[in-house]
C-alpha cells in the first residue's frame, strides 16, 4: 500500500505471479478535507488498514472478503493545539491503534501518542501516553520539543515510542546532544 502524496488517494498493490499490480486506489468519504497527505504513514494489521495524515486526523479502512478496502473511521486529534503532527506516525495490532503526534507545542508537552482499542465496531480513544522525562521549549514563533510520538510500534499489547531529540540539552557548539530516546510502555 502506497500512500498518494498530495493527492488523499492510497494505492493497494497486489502480488500477482507475474509481478505487483495496482489493484485499487482508496480515498477518504467524499467532503473529507484532506490537511496535507492521507497515507503519510501506514500500517496494516487483521484486517484494518490505518492511514496518518499529519495534520490532525487518520483514516481506518477495513478489508472486506473480497479483498477490497472501504472507509471504516475517522479519527481527529483528541487535543486541539496550535500545532499538531497527529498522524506522523501509526502502528496497529489487534484491537490496538497507536496514532503518534510529536509536534505537540502549544500544549507545552513534549509530543504524545494517541492509543485507540476496537470496540464493537468503532475506534474508541483509550489512553495518551506522554513521556515522564519530556519536555519542550517554546521560543513564541516556534520551538524545540522531544518529538515523542516521531515512531510508534506495537507488539504483543506492548507499545514502543521513539522521541528523535530526547537528550537536546545545552551543549558546547558543535556537539551533537540529539541522542534520541525509546519508550516502552
Amino acid at each position: 500500500i502506497i500512500g498518494g502524496i498530495g493527492g488523499g488517494s492510497l494505492h493497494v498493490f497486489r502480488r500477482t505471479p507475474t509481478g505487483w499490480t495496482d489493484s485499487q486506489k482508496v480515498f477518504p468519504p467524499v467532503g473529507t478535507v484532506v490537511f496535507t497527505s492521507n497515507g503519510f504513514s501506514l500500517d496494516y494489521d487483521n484486517g484494518y488498514l490505518v492511514s496518518g495524515e499529519q495534520g490532525r486526523r487518520a483514516h481506518v479502512y477495513r478489508r472486506e472478503p473480497d479483498g477490497r478496502f472501504v472507509y471504516h473511521q475517522l479519527l481527529l486529534d483528541p487535543r486541539t493545539y496550535m500545532r499538531s503532527d497527529f498522524g506522523f506516525d501509526v502502528a496497529i495490532e489487534g484491537d490496538l491503534l497507536a496514532i503518534g503526534d510529536p509536534g505537540d507545542l502549544g500544549a507545552g508537552l513534549p509530543g504524545a501518542v494517541s492509543v485507540y482499542r476496537l470496540e464493537q465496531g468503532s475506534w474508541d480513544l483509550e489512553e495518551t501516553l506522554l513521556a515522564s522525562d519530556g519536555y519542550v521549549t517554546n521560543f513564541g514563533t516556534g520551538g524545540v520539543n522531544d518529538d515523542f510520538g516521531w515512531r510508534v510500534a506495537i507488539d504483543e499489547g506492548r507499545s514502543a515510542v521513539g522521541a528523535q531529540q530526547s537528550g537536546r540539552g545545552a551543549p558546547p557548539a558543535g556537539v551533537n546532544d540529539l541522542l534520541g530516546s525509546a519508550y516502552v510502555f
